[in-house]
């Protein structure tokens, strides 16, 4: 729970796809569209994705519950099913 979304990125699927996640989600208020010109949408960007993982769930507020970040993880370790078995558990 102490690596970040960035460090995974390049070796995990499922941690790609969080960062897609991450990225799609600020670009959200930079008006849909990921704009890595823009000094404010990069420096987020890279916040939010240079995160540990336990700081990503503190800081949203029940929205990414530490099982599910749990799971990701495991998976993203190569235990699937252990990864399945986290974030079906609450």
């Amino acid at each position: 729970m102490e690596h970040s979304t960035m460090e995974l990125k390049d070796i995990s699927a499922v941690m790609m796809q969080m960062y897609k996640g991450t990225e799609a989600t600020i670009a959200k208020s930079f008006g849909g569209k990921a704009d890595y010109s823009d000094p404010t949408f990069k420096m987020m960007v890279m916040s939010g994705a240079d995160a540990p993982l336990r700081a990503a769930v503190l800081s949203s507020c029940g929205m990414f519950p530490a099982n599910l970040a749990e799971g990701m993880l495991a998976i993203a370790n190569g235990h699937p099913l252990q990864g399945i078995k986290k974030m079906v558990k609450k």
